[in-house]
């Protein structure tokens, strides 16, 4: 599965927390990497540019980098989304694009994993709102339960892809 994959990195550096996601993702596909802080526009453009402008790919948020990837969601038709919520609730950073992202949740109709530790709060509502047909929560304890997850939520997706081309 040679799949192209945008990771969204979180504001505490969320994908430090699980040693190998990094290294996953890229034997999973061709993995990007944008750091927190990046604003809408630059997530939209280094997905465009993965992408090639007209291709699909797949996000992977990880703590505040979810916002990024919810947005991109709402605006793109991803191949499959995966919001990793390590942390209470994932909220850090300014408020107005979590906002945004919240309140458009009908408007995602990829794939969408959510991912959060038992003491999240965030992660529910957007499983519950997020309008995909192919939708999973799961709680996890450990990093590579974690990864393990997200690798089975994109093995069909990219198995789908590589016979389609």
């Amino acid at each position: 599965m040679r799949e192209k994959i945008l990771l969204l990195s979180g504001y505490g550096q969320g994908e430090r927390l699980l040693p190998g996601l990094t290294g996953a993702l890229e034997q999973a596909g061709s993995l990007r990497r944008l750091e927190a802080g990046a604003d809408t526009g630059q997530a939209r453009e280094a997905y465009a540019r993965m992408t090639g402008g007209s291709g699909r790919g797949v996000a992977v948020g990880v703590g505040a980098g979810c916002v990024q990837a919810l947005l991109l969601a709402q605006a793109f038709p991803l191949d499959a989304l995966a919001c990793l919520l390590p942390g209470a609730d994932g909220r850090r950073g300014a408020p107005w694009p979590w906002w945004v992202a919240l309140n458009n949740l009908f408007a995602i109709t990829a794939p969408i994993l959510v991912l959060e530790e038992p003491k999240g709060r965030l992660g529910r509502r957007i499983y519950r709102d997020a309008q995909a047909r192919d939708k999973r929560f799961a709680q996890y304890e450990g990093g590579d339960q974690a990864i393990l997850t997200i690798l089975e939520h994109l093995r069909p997706i990219c198995a789908a892809n590589s016979l389609a081309r």
